[in-house]
């Protein structure tokens, strides 16, 4: 994404080796690495949204448990203690540029669920890159990048706009059994 007047430039704390999954993952759609987390986290904060209520109970549990907690040991605190997050130890800083429309949303979510937005966007690219592995083992995204491929290829060529042949002998994306 290009910065522009409606887009945000962020850094997060990723685990490394997340980013080197997502590294990876990306390498395999054809994608940047920065497509791939933003679709991540588009596609992560629509579940959520659609689960809210469920989303919204699951936060008030845990601030619930952490207060109960706090009032068995004795140590009375806040219940925001539970929105502290700590960088875990081999974590490496991410830099990611989206839409003030997904920074909203993402701002909004964590609110809701009573993390920061670094931990939430941490949980969400995990989940959703386990989710895209999972898709890739049994070739789901080969065959959508596949079908991606094809359909450039065709808007290109009604447009008359020349084809990157070299692409398709570097190896680009194939399904599973054609290549």
């Amino acid at each position: 994404m290009m910065k522009t007047e409606n887009s945000r430039t962020i850094t997060v704390y990723v685990d490394e080796e997340i980013q080197r999954r997502l590294r990876a993952m990306a390498k395999t759609i054809g994608i940047s690495r920065n497509r791939l987390a933003l679709n991540i986290l588009i596609i992560g904060l629509d579940e959520a949204e659609f689960l809210k209520p469920v989303v919204k109970l699951v936060a008030l549990a845990t601030r619930l448990k952490e207060k109960i907690r706090n009032k068995i040991s004795g140590t009375e605190s806040d219940v925001k203690a539970i929105e502290v997050w700590e960088k875990p130890e081999k974590t490496k800083t991410m830099t990611l540029y989206m839409g003030n429309d997904l920074f909203v949303r993402l701002r909004k979510m964590a609110a809701i669920t009573g993390v920061n937005k670094n931990r939430l966007i941490a949980n969400l690219l995990t989940v959703g890159l386990e989710e895209a592995e999972a898709l890739n083992r049994i070739g789901i995204i080969q065959v959508a990048a596949f079908g991606r491929d094809l359909r450039e290829k065709i808007r290109k060529r009604i447009a008359g706009e020349p084809i990157d042949e070299e692409r398709d002998r570097a190896g680009g994306p194939r399904p599973p059994g054609l290549g």
